[in-house]
């Protein structure tokens, strides 16, 4: 469950976790991932797509997530961020549903895959 403190509107946010297995997250590889060639109708969308995840997703460090979400024991993380933290290097964003048309789309997608590159998991907006 979910509790938001302060006002509360009608928009909606999803928040996603990228483990990068080795290197940074660049938008090359989100591409890659995404596996839309430069020819298709479609790769515009998917290259702001890309550039928007590199743009707002925070590196974060496993002892940053332990500290915000646990206390202090990986057993108590949500399992998609102990598999994360397995995984490789951790990006962590939000998306919100009255932002840009990149946004909004992020933040309504379902967006879960995984790659020799990257693994990406999106949990469910409010």
């Amino acid at each position: 469950m979910k509790i938001r403190r302060g006002f509360v509107s009608n928009s909606s946010s999803s928040s996603f976790v990228i483990a990068v297995k080795e290197g940074e997250l660049t938008e090359e590889k989100l591409l890659r991932a995404f596996g839309v060639k430069k020819d298709a109708l479609l790769y515009p969308i998917v290259s702001q797509m890309a550039k928007w995840f590199v743009k707002y997703s925070k590196f974060s460090t496993p002892e940053k997530i332990l500290k915000e979400y646990t206390y202090g024991d990986i057993v108590d993380l949500p399992d998609y961020l102990g598999k994360a933290l397995k995984i490789g290097k951790i990006y962590l964003g939000s998306a919100y549903s009255d932002g840009d048309e990149i946004e909004q789309a992020m933040c309504m997608m379902e967006i879960n895959f995984e790659n020799d590159e990257l693994w990406m998991y999106k949990e469910a907006g409010y």
